[in-house]
């Protein structure tokens, strides 16, 4: 999902884990590159690094990518997660989305 002019971050399945992907279109500058903010649910914060793929035509939104790793959804609970976007003179935070990570259940065995 886009929102024109705002990125938005949207989460997509894949077998090596979650994809984070914030679609955004450079109204003014041009982006070099960005990451992602997050706040953990035990209230501590880090710094996820990411791609920024540039548009492949004019008019296309350039899509800052993360693929999650192991040990990243560490805690069950809520995620806030912002993406920042960054260029010459440019630093644009996006809208921050919540992902909730559940404890992983027992497989049972009859």
């Amino acid at each position: 999902m886009v929102v024109r002019g705002v990125p938005v971050i949207e989460q997509v399945v894949q077998n090596e884990g979650v994809a984070l992907e914030a679609e955004f279109h450079a109204h003014r500058g041009t982006p070099t590159g960005g990451h992602f903010l997050v706040k953990k649910p035990d209230g501590t914060t880090t710094t996820w690094s990411a791609t920024l793929e540039a548009p492949s035509r004019p008019g296309d939104p350039y899509v800052l990518v993360r693929l999650t790793e192991d040990g990243d959804f560490d805690q069950p609970g809520e995620y806030v997660i912002q993406p920042v976007i960054t260029g010459p003179d440019m630093s644009i935070r996006g809208r921050p989305v919540v992902i909730e990570v559940h404890e992983e259940l027992e497989v049972w065995h009859e």
